[in-house]
């Protein structure tokens, strides 16, 4: 895991523990997107 995912799912945890729940499943999809397209670039899949 890297330090940008550590930090992701701890605003993510935040958010569950304020019962920010619709917010914190927003933050947790728009944080597994970011994370896909790094990796699918460093393996060359995408530009």
């Amino acid at each position: 895991m890297t330090i940008k995912s550590l930090n992701d799912f701890i605003v993510v945890l935040e958010l569950t523990k304020q019962g920010k729940n619709e917010e914190a499943d927003r933050k947790a999809m728009e944080f597994a997107v970011e994370n896909m397209n790094i990796w699918l670039k460093e393996e060359g899949i995408a530009k």
